[in-house]
Protein backbone atom coordinates (compact mmCIF):
# COMPACT_ATOMS: atom_id res chain seq x y z
CA UNK A 1 0.00 0.00 0.00
CA UNK A 2 1.44 3.33 -1.05
CA UNK A 3 2.06 6.02 2.01
CA UNK A 4 -1.13 7.65 0.98
CA UNK A 5 -3.33 4.91 1.15
CA UNK A 6 -1.80 4.18 4.57
CA UNK A 7 -2.35 7.09 6.39
CA UNK A 8 -6.05 7.18 4.96
CA UNK A 9 -6.16 3.68 6.45
CA UNK A 10 -5.09 4.17 9.78
CA UNK A 11 -6.88 7.55 10.31
CA UNK A 12 -9.93 6.10 9.34
CA UNK A 13 -9.14 3.09 12.01
CA UNK A 14 -8.03 5.46 14.56
CA UNK A 15 -11.72 7.38 13.69
CA UNK A 16 -13.61 4.56 14.04
CA UNK A 17 -12.31 3.58 17.56
CA UNK A 18 -13.32 6.57 19.04
CA UNK A 19 -16.43 7.02 17.31
CA UNK A 20 -17.34 3.45 18.49
CA UNK A 21 -16.15 4.11 22.14
CA UNK A 22 -18.05 7.95 21.93
CA UNK A 23 -21.27 5.54 20.69
CA UNK A 24 -20.82 3.26 23.56
CA UNK A 25 -20.55 5.90 25.83
CA UNK A 26 -23.81 7.37 24.78
CA UNK A 27 -21.63 10.52 23.49
CA UNK A 28 -24.60 12.83 21.94
CA UNK A 29 -22.08 15.78 20.87
CA UNK A 30 -23.04 18.76 19.54
CA UNK A 31 -25.97 19.27 21.48
CA UNK A 32 -24.85 21.45 24.14
CA UNK A 33 -27.08 23.84 26.22
CA UNK A 34 -23.91 26.22 27.83
CA UNK A 35 -22.37 28.59 25.43
CA UNK A 36 -19.13 28.69 27.34
CA UNK A 37 -18.04 25.28 25.56
CA UNK A 38 -18.83 26.10 21.91
CA UNK A 39 -15.05 26.94 21.24
CA UNK A 40 -13.30 24.06 23.01
CA UNK A 41 -15.94 21.57 20.97
CA UNK A 42 -15.18 24.01 17.86
CA UNK A 43 -11.31 23.08 18.44
CA UNK A 44 -12.30 19.71 18.94
CA UNK A 45 -14.00 19.70 15.29
CA UNK A 46 -11.52 21.26 13.60
CA UNK A 47 -8.85 18.45 15.36
CA UNK A 48 -10.67 15.82 13.77
CA UNK A 49 -12.18 17.36 10.02
CA UNK A 50 -9.06 19.12 9.11
CA UNK A 51 -8.15 16.44 6.42
CA UNK A 52 -11.32 17.39 4.68
CA UNK A 53 -10.32 20.31 1.98
CA UNK A 54 -13.92 21.21 2.28
CA UNK A 55 -13.82 21.92 6.10
CA UNK A 56 -14.93 25.48 6.31
CA UNK A 57 -15.64 28.11 8.98
CA UNK A 58 -19.34 27.82 7.59
CA UNK A 59 -19.70 24.42 8.00
CA UNK A 60 -18.33 24.16 11.26
CA UNK A 61 -20.75 26.63 12.44
CA UNK A 62 -23.69 24.50 10.82
CA UNK A 63 -21.88 21.55 12.81
CA UNK A 64 -22.37 23.29 15.76
CA UNK A 65 -25.79 24.09 15.44
CA UNK A 66 -24.36 28.31 15.63
CA UNK A 67 -24.61 31.00 13.08
CA UNK A 68 -20.82 31.54 11.29
CA UNK A 69 -21.32 35.09 12.70
CA UNK A 70 -21.63 33.82 16.33
CA UNK A 71 -19.09 31.60 15.66
CA UNK A 72 -16.92 34.35 14.65
CA UNK A 73 -17.41 36.76 17.37
CA UNK A 74 -16.64 33.22 20.40
CA UNK A 75 -13.35 33.21 18.61
CA UNK A 76 -12.61 36.83 18.55
CA UNK A 77 -13.13 36.84 21.58
CA UNK A 78 -10.25 34.15 22.00
CA UNK A 79 -8.04 36.56 19.80
CA UNK A 80 -8.30 34.34 16.59
CA UNK A 81 -10.22 33.99 13.79
CA UNK A 82 -11.95 30.15 12.70
CA UNK A 83 -10.36 30.16 9.28
CA UNK A 84 -6.57 30.69 10.80
CA UNK A 85 -7.96 27.87 13.45
CA UNK A 86 -8.16 25.36 10.44
CA UNK A 87 -5.27 26.74 8.66
CA UNK A 88 -2.92 26.29 11.98
CA UNK A 89 -4.27 22.62 12.43
CA UNK A 90 -3.25 21.53 8.85
CA UNK A 91 -0.30 23.37 8.93
CA UNK A 92 0.43 21.11 11.56
CA UNK A 93 -0.28 18.21 10.19
CA UNK A 94 1.80 19.02 7.11
CA UNK A 95 4.74 20.20 9.00
CA UNK A 96 4.83 16.88 10.91
CA UNK A 97 4.53 14.85 7.73
CA UNK A 98 7.39 16.80 5.83
CA UNK A 99 9.65 16.49 9.18
CA UNK A 100 8.88 12.52 8.96
CA UNK A 101 11.49 10.58 7.09
CA UNK A 102 9.56 7.97 7.14
CA UNK A 103 7.22 10.16 4.73
CA UNK A 104 9.82 11.04 2.68
CA UNK A 105 8.58 9.08 -0.47
CA UNK A 106 5.35 11.23 0.38
CA UNK A 107 4.93 13.69 -2.44
CA UNK A 108 4.30 17.58 -1.63
CA UNK A 109 1.04 17.20 -3.18
CA UNK A 110 -0.28 13.75 -1.29
CA UNK A 111 1.30 15.85 1.65
CA UNK A 112 -0.95 18.99 1.10
CA UNK A 113 -4.42 16.43 0.42
CA UNK A 114 -3.50 14.81 3.33
CA UNK A 115 -3.03 17.82 5.29
CA UNK A 116 -6.67 19.37 3.78
CA UNK A 117 -5.43 21.68 2.16
CA UNK A 118 -6.54 20.17 -1.52
CA UNK A 119 -3.20 21.07 -3.24
CA UNK A 120 0.11 21.81 -2.83
CA UNK A 121 -0.42 25.33 -4.18
CA UNK A 122 -2.90 25.89 -0.98
CA UNK A 123 -0.33 24.30 0.99
CA UNK A 124 2.58 27.01 0.08
CA UNK A 125 0.55 29.69 0.35
CA UNK A 126 -0.63 28.77 4.10
CA UNK A 127 3.21 28.57 4.80
CA UNK A 128 3.67 31.69 3.40
CA UNK A 129 1.31 33.37 5.25
CA UNK A 130 2.73 32.46 8.85
CA UNK A 131 6.38 32.97 7.29
CA UNK A 132 7.35 29.72 6.95
CA UNK A 133 9.47 28.51 4.07
CA UNK A 134 8.04 26.54 1.30
CA UNK A 135 6.94 23.04 1.72
CA UNK A 136 10.12 21.61 0.00
CA UNK A 137 12.46 23.82 1.85
CA UNK A 138 11.01 23.22 5.16
CA UNK A 139 11.30 19.88 4.18
CA UNK A 140 14.68 19.60 3.61
CA UNK A 141 15.76 21.65 6.61
CA UNK A 142 13.26 19.18 8.39
CA UNK A 143 15.44 15.85 7.15
CA UNK A 144 18.42 17.29 7.62
CA UNK A 145 18.25 18.65 11.37
CA UNK A 146 16.87 15.19 12.03
CA UNK A 147 19.74 13.99 10.56
CA UNK A 148 22.20 16.02 12.07
CA UNK A 149 20.04 15.37 15.33
CA UNK A 150 19.30 19.19 15.92
CA UNK A 151 15.23 18.69 16.49
CA UNK A 152 13.29 21.26 14.42
CA UNK A 153 13.54 22.84 11.72
CA UNK A 154 13.27 26.63 11.11
CA UNK A 155 13.98 27.86 14.74
CA UNK A 156 16.92 30.21 13.02
CA UNK A 157 15.60 31.11 10.01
Amino acid sequence: MDPLNTYFAEQLLGEMIIGATLGAAGAQRLQRTVHGDTYTEAMSLVSTRYMDPDFTSGKLANLLGTSPRRLQQIFAGKGLRVKDAIRDRRLTEARRLLADSNHRPTSIEQIAQISGFGDALRMRRAFQAVQLPTPTAYRAAALRAASAGNGRPGSSG
